[in-house]
């Protein structure tokens, strides 16, 4: 048998050629799913241990009527809070161009990765991470939350599970 050829029956050809096909159009049909699917930024560990909030209760904390906002600011800033499942607005969609969006028209959210608002059109639902800066200077009742992601809502379970207990009340 040296030298000599192994004839391999044509049954077998048949197979594996059907079995390679199926395989190949397998791996077209899994790519064009996988890109369809939003991509998730890359949101570092320390936003893990955020607090879930309304952008109108980290405002009360600071503004309403019984808060005091020396107070709140030696509570609250530089920590991290996420806002979840806000509906992006004309307004949200007008600030990009600034670099920021206003969450619930309250808080100004600067923004690292601003270019993804662009991809959500008026009625959306996103989520915004960040760092609590506290009063915005020069705005009269205004708070800034910096360094924020934007997240499409619910991609990301934040805060982690055993995180963000602490919330803010007047």
């Amino acid at each position: 048998m040296d030298g000599a050829l192994v004839e391999v029956p044509v049954f077998r050809k048949v197979i594996s050629i059907g079995f390679v096909a199926v395989l190949i159009a397998a791996g077209l049909c899994g790519c064009s799913r996988a890109s369809a699917a939003p991509k998730v930024p890359y949101v570092p560990p320390e936003y893990f241990d955020c607090t879930e909030v309304t952008p109108k209760i980290l405002s009360d904390a600071y503004f309403s009527r019984y808060a005091n906002a020396s107070l709140a600011a030696t509570q609250f800033d530089g920590l991290y809070f996420v806002f979840k499942n806000l509906v992006v607005n004309d307004l949200m969609l007008k600030t990009v161009a600034q670099g920021y969006i206003l969450a619930d028209s309250l808080i100004e959210c600067d923004c690292t990765n601003i270019s993804l608002v662009k991809q959500f059109k008026s009625g959306g639902k996103i989520d915004i991470v960040g760092k609590n800066k506290g009063l915005t200077m020069g705005v009269p009742g205004g708070l800034t939350l910096v360094d924020c992601i934007i997240l499409p809502a619910g991609t990301v379970e934040l805060p982690a599970p055993g995180g963000g207990v602490q919330v803010p009340t007047y």
